[in-house]
């Protein structure tokens, strides 16, 4: 069997994200047209708005954003503020080693439960309550329906 190998790069290059793209509500982050598909079916590019984790190579800070196509250069990204404050970037910094790689499920998850709007992290820890309280009560059920 053929590995495929992940979509991931390392960006040398930081640019500002536009004001109407920016915000702790949206989490996007813009790279060159050449790195994403919309449909999906190349697995060497990123899909649109798949959630990507983007680490610093310099400090070892990481967050997670959205993907969306956008002109960039192809060796950068767009982020905004508040992703540029995560990986611990001034906000004149522009020349830097950032790992842009696919997210994986849990480190979605980790990164909504620790979320700074309390609409996204309220939402997220009572899905993951109501997802406790069913498996408790299958087990309940499966040890009730077997003993009897």
């Amino acid at each position: 069997m053929r590995e495929i190998k992940e979509p991931s790069f390392i960006a040398e290059s930081v640019v500002h994200l536009s004001e109407k793209d920016s915000g702790i509500d949206k989490q996007i982050v813009r790279v060159s047209l050449k790195r994403v598909t919309a449909a999906g079916n190349d697995p060497k590019k990123l899909r649109r708005r798949q959630a990507v984790e983007l680490i610093n190579k310099d400090n070892g800070l990481s967050t997670m954003a959205f993907v969306m196509g956008g002109r960039v250069a192809n060796s950068a990204v767009a982020i905004d503020y508040d992703a540029r404050h995560a990986l611990g970037l001034r906000y004149e910094d522009d020349h830097c080693a950032i790992l842009v790689r696919p997210a994986a499920k849990y480190r979605v998850v980790r990164h909504y439960l620790t979320h700074a709007d309390l609409g996204y992290r309220l939402s997220i820890q009572l899905g993951l309550l109501g997802a406790a309280l069913g498996g408790i009560s299958i087990i309940k059920d499966l040890i009730g329906w077997f003993v009897g």
